[in-house]
């Protein structure tokens, strides 16, 4: 009941760093699209993005520690597996391999 009540209130926590995050992204490309961008602007807004993304980073690893605290051993380690399968990439999923590559240039066709 305490992992469940932990993980509902901290889901709305995070709905305004998620918010907050989406809005500085929109920035982000606004600033990106226009005819002759700024550079120094866009570098800024994407130093808030970056900042936004640690304080949900630090949110998130602030949870788990707390949600450690309340799980026996083995519900933890079935917590973990789920976190792990949710965070970590997959091994062939790198970004930079040449079919990414190719797929993503022919996006602009």
């Amino acid at each position: 009941m305490h992992f469940s009540r932990l993980m509902a209130n901290s889901s709305e926590d995070m709905l305004e760093l998620r918010e907050r995050l989406q809005k500085a992204r929109g920035e982000l490309i606004e600033l990106v699209s226009k005819p002759v961008p700024d550079e120094k602007l866009v570098m800024a807004k994407v130093d808030e993005v970056s900042a936004i993304q640690g304080e949900i980073e630090k949110w998130l690893v602030a949870r788990l520690l707390r949600v450690n605290t309340i799980l026996r051993p083995e519900e933890r380690e079935r917590f973990m597996h789920v976190i792990r399968g949710r965070c970590m990439p997959c091994p062939g999923d790198v970004p930079n391999r040449p079919e990414r590559a190719k797929q993503e240039s022919e996006v602009g066709r």
